[in-house]
Parts: C-alpha cells; structure tokens; sequence
C-alpha cells in the first residue's frame, strides 16, 4: 500500500475552526493533515490529538505535498517562508480583511481546497528574495522575503541616510524616512502604500520604493530581477523583512538584496485571475 502524503496546514487562534474543517477534508481524501509547533499551540494538543493531526518540523522528510496558510496575507508569508525554499506549493485561505495571497475565500474553503487536492489547479511560479546583513565584514544574518525588505527610521523622528549600490556600482545617496525592495508579489503591500508600482506577479523584476523621501526626485526604480541591490546605511535605521522582528542597522552595516535561488510555487483553483483580485480588493470599478 502507498503511504499516505501529508499536507502541511497552518492558523493562527482565529484560525483554529477552519484548521480542523481542513483537516477532516484531508483525510476523507487520504491525506495526512500537519501542522507546526507554533499553530498546534494555537489550535491545541488535545485538538490535534482528536482530529488526527501530527505535529512536526517545517523540514521533517517527507515533505509536504502541499502548504496551506488559513488566515490573511501574513499567515501566508510567514508559511511560505518555511515551505517555499523546500519548493512546496503553496495555498491561501482568505479568513482576514485583505488578503492580495490568500485568495481562497472562506465561504469557497473547502470546494476550493477539495478541487485543488483532486488536481483542478494551476500553479504560478514567483520570485523571492534574499536579503542579507552584514557588518564590518561578517553577514549577521540571512533572510528568505517573500513580500519586502524594509530599512526604516524605527523610532526615530528623524530621517535615515543610506548610500544605494547596483551592481556594486555608487548609484545614489537617499534621506528619507526609508526604503522598501519588494517582489511582485510584495508590490500591493508597504510598496503600494508608499507610492510604488502594482507589478504582476509573473514579471521576473525587482520594486525599489523610497518611504517619504527628503528629495522629491527620489522616484521608485525597478530593476530586472538578475541585479544585485546593496545599500549601506549611513545613520541608524533599521532591517525588517516581511514585516519581522525588527534588526538594527549601525552606519556602514550593509544590507544586500538579490533574488533568491529558488521561486515560490503558488497554487490556485482553476479560474483564479489576479485582475479580479486587484478589482475586488481595492475597490476598482468595471463599467
């Protein structure tokens, strides 16, 4: 007999009934439902035991023949920051307000989720980034962006100085209150708020965004996703990719932002349209 696939699931407390509606619709379809430490916290052993959920390590083996976050946009990042550079594919159920990623509705969950697992899908390939930070030499710390890498003021009144290299060519020195580099996907987030472009999510580029900048010619770039993006920080400012923990940046720390090796494999019921997303979510009008 083969052994039973297992998808990986992923809420946070509000969550937790959509979980287990989830989970029982895997394995009516023979598929074993797990989750990780932090959403067994969430939904409970003592319901992970009822409902015939495992728990285990984002990178245990086998891996997972499917992810899925049940939440909004940040339920997904978070998940696909664990599961995408493993090459899983991934799926979004909407339970929040927005949702660019999640775009399985609630009220569609589990026809939506039941088509996706019987083989009505498509999937669409989309590129990370990898965002390292490095000081006097030594890299202090190494991130998969989903969304965006964001260097800000923080707390700071202030404006932040940085210095911009492309290609590891001086480009331009930036006063501002920061700056967002974001992927297609992450260009209907921070980028978006701050004045950048919406960009398709099967271009293959990169979104630079300043965030209030002191020169009104300081105008979002985009650049081709083979660029090599360092900025070295010339005041105290912050590092937060995709909305984490916030990482201190000293001057001259160096933060350097590629694409990553890997793409980020999104899996979407059959007709899924991402204009009809960009309609509904910001409110465009069709005549």
């Amino acid at each position: 007999m083969a052994a039973r696939s297992c998808v990986a699931l992923a809420a946070r407390i509000r969550g937790r009934d959509a979980l287990i509606q989830i989970a029982q619709v895997l394995r009516e379809l023979d598929h074993d439902p797990v989750v990780d430490e932090t959403s067994a916290a969430s939904i409970g052993a003592k319901a992970c035991r009822e409902h015939g959920i495992k728990v285990r390590r984002p990178d245990a083996r086998p891996r997972p023949v499917l992810a899925i976050a049940l939440g909004g946009d940040g339920s997904f990042i978070q998940m696909a920051g664990r599961y995408a550079p493993q090459q899983v594919p991934l799926i979004g159920v909407n339970l929040g307000r927005v949702g660019f990623l999640a775009d399985i509705p609630h009220h569609k969950m589990r026809p939506g989720i039941e088509a996706v697992l019987k083989g009505r899908y498509r999937d669409e390939m989309r590129i990370m980034l990898a965002a390292e930070h490095w000081r006097g030499g030594r890299r202090l710390s190494a991130h998969t962006v989903i969304n965006d890498a964001v260097i800000d003021r923080g707390a700071s009144a202030s404006l932040i100085s940085m210095a911009v290299h492309i290609d590891r060519q001086a480009s331009f020195e930036l006063r501002a209150d920061g700056l967002v580099v974001s992927t297609p996907s992450g260009s209907t987030a921070y980028s978006m708020s701050a004045g950048g472009p919406i960009i398709t999510p099967d271009c293959r580029v990169i979104a630079m965004t300043p965030i209030n900048p002191h020169s009104l010619t300081h105008r979002p770039l985009v650049f081709d996703d083979q660029r090599r993006i360092e900025v070295r920080a010339l005041s105290e400012a912050r590092l937060s990719a995709d909305g984490g923990e916030p990482l201190e940046l000293r001057p001259e720390d160096t933060v350097v932002i590629k694409a990553h090796q890997k793409q980020m494999t999104m899996r979407h019921p059959i007709g899924y349209d991402y204009f009809d997303t960009l309609r509904t979510k910001l409110y465009w009008r069709l005549s």
